[in-house]
């Protein structure tokens, strides 16, 4: 009995020395990656056939060319994913207008494309210098995404205000969708805006104003993802220069994503 105590005892003892010692662990330091993304924004609607086609090419083009993209479905399109209205006016006020029923459309960076343009558009963006190196980590606990960033200047910023923005994407969202070849009763949806940092703007919020070459700024946000599910959840930080007597207003500058 005495031993089986003892025993007893010292597993006890492990258990707590590691409970406090994982408790204590703190995450690794964030490295910022002198990468340039790219970044594909797609306005989609599950009543249009054509976004079937064009999910699946953008979810091929991420898997294999690590592409960034966000689906951000019309709203007054009995769509089960859609966004708010304010949000979905908040990006085609100042990025290209979709047309009505001509669903899909893409925007890469800040140009408005065609479905065979997207990949020209992504590697004429991924050429670019680097200015900014980003890198974040997100956690998800209680229905709270807490989402930690670093970024450093790679030259000497411009002296304009910057932003960031941070989306909250899901995947695996099984909902139908209308295809060329009939409804999709149980088609996978990628890469789907569900909320945003700042609410309704979706340029996010001033950062800083230009910067010295190394500098670094860390950020975190705090977003409710309540009704998202934590296995497929995950973070698009954004950051947008604002342009001089530019359209769009705010110029894509570089993304990173926690996926």
């Amino acid at each position: 009995m005495k031993k089986y105590f003892l025993v007893m005892l010292s597993t006890l003892i492990v258990l707590v020395f590691s409970s406090c010692k994982k408790e204590q662990e703190s995450p690794k330091e964030l490295i910022p990656q002198e990468k340039q993304n790219g970044l594909c924004y797609m306005y989609t609607s599950t009543l249009n056939p054509a976004c079937s086609w064009g999910e699946d090419q953008l979810s091929r083009q991420s898997r294999q060319n690590g592409y960034l993209f966000v689906g951000i479905h019309s709203p007054n399109q009995k769509d089960p994913m859609e966004v708010p209205e304010a949000l979905f006016n908040s990006f085609i006020e100042d990025r290209p207008n979709p047309k009505p029923y001509y669903y899909p459309l893409y925007i890469v960076g800040d140009k408005d494309c065609s479905n065979c343009t997207v990949m020209f558009n992504m590697d004429d963006i991924l050429s670019r210098t680097c200015n900014i190196a980003m890198a974040a980590r997100d956690t998800i606990i209680n229905n709270k995404m807490t989402v930690t960033i670093k970024t450093k200047n790679l030259t000497q910023l411009e002296d304009v205000d910057y932003y960031m923005g941070v989306y909250v994407l899901e995947d695996n969202l099984v909902y139908p969708q209308n295809s060329d070849s009939g409804l999709i009763s149980n088609f996978s949806h990628n890469c789907v805006l569900r909320k945003t940092s700042s609410g309704n703007v979706y340029y996010g919020e001033k950062v800083f104003t230009g910067g010295d070459i190394n500098k670094v700024y860390d950020k975190e946000f705090t977003i409710d993802v309540t009704g998202c599910n934590p296995k497929y959840t995950y973070a698009l930080v954004v950051i947008y220069k604002e342009g001089v007597e530019s359209t769009p207003k705010y110029l894509y500058e570089n993304a990173f994503w926690t996926r």
